[in-house]
């Protein structure tokens, strides 16, 4: 209920009746009737602006400064995670499960006899840390890779050039091949195949895919081997 109030501030009056009968003492906003009449009636007066309980809200700039250091943060928290993973960020990532043990699957990327069963044509020789070892296939010709780290039934790192591998015409570079091993409960294996450092440029992204596209079906003709004995080639 609004009154005139000597200052020019509207001002709203509030209203508390306090009511008591008998020995109880009750609180209500309104009171009428006969209540009112057995009741102190206590009036407040407020200026009307401090009833206002409207927000202002953001600002479209401190909303944008806002979204812009939540976009930043989670791109750092991502890096960081790569990282602890091992590595950059990733180029990509393929993997499939295997109905074999963790043991069994290693073996057949790190034994030269077992990977040209279905994978290489000629491999020069098994994984060994700090060796160069050559892959050969008769349709594509040779392509080197240096083992950087085995962890048995964990981890193989092996590099590749980008150049000797007919990527790019430009410098050499270095990209890393990430092979991942996890024992799932059934007793197979969950493998993951990764690359990292491919350049941004129209040829990195051109070796990034049909890379990709190799190791999914490597990792198919693996499982085809493995599981089954067969030769998917």
């Amino acid at each position: 209920m609004m009154r005139r109030a000597l200052s020019s501030t509207p001002r709203c009056s509030i209203t508390v009746v306090r009511s008591s009968h008998g020995s109880r003492r009750t609180m209500s906003p309104v009171g009428s009737g006969a209540s009112c009449s057995r009741s102190r009636i206590l009036r407040l007066s407020v200026p009307a602006s401090a009833l206002n309980t409207r927000s202002s809200g953001f600002s479209r700039p401190a909303f944008f400064l806002l979204l812009t250091t939540f976009i930043i943060c989670y791109i750092f928290i991502t890096y960081l995670a790569s990282v602890r993973r091992g590595g950059t960020m990733r180029n990509y990532t393929v993997g499939t499960q295997i109905a074999r043990p963790v043991a069994d699957v290693y073996d057949a990327i790190v034994s030269s006899n077992a990977l040209d069963r279905y994978f290489t044509d000629r491999s020069s020789g098994d994984l060994a840390e700090g060796e160069e070892i050559t892959w050969h296939w008769r349709e594509w010709g040779d392509f080197p890779v240096t083992v950087k780290k085995l962890e048995r039934n964990r981890r193989i790192e092996l590099a590749l050039d980008a150049r000797r591998w007919q990527k790019t015409q430009d410098d050499s570079y270095e990209v890393l091949i990430i092979f991942e091993f996890e024992a799932l409960e059934s007793g197979g294996t969950k493998l993951s195949i990764s690359e990292v450092g491919w350049k941004r440029d129209a040829d990195g992204l051109k070796a990034s895919h049909d890379n990709c596209s190799g190791w999914t079906q490597m990792a198919m003709c693996l499982k085809g081997y493995i599981e089954h004995g067969i030769d998917l080639r």
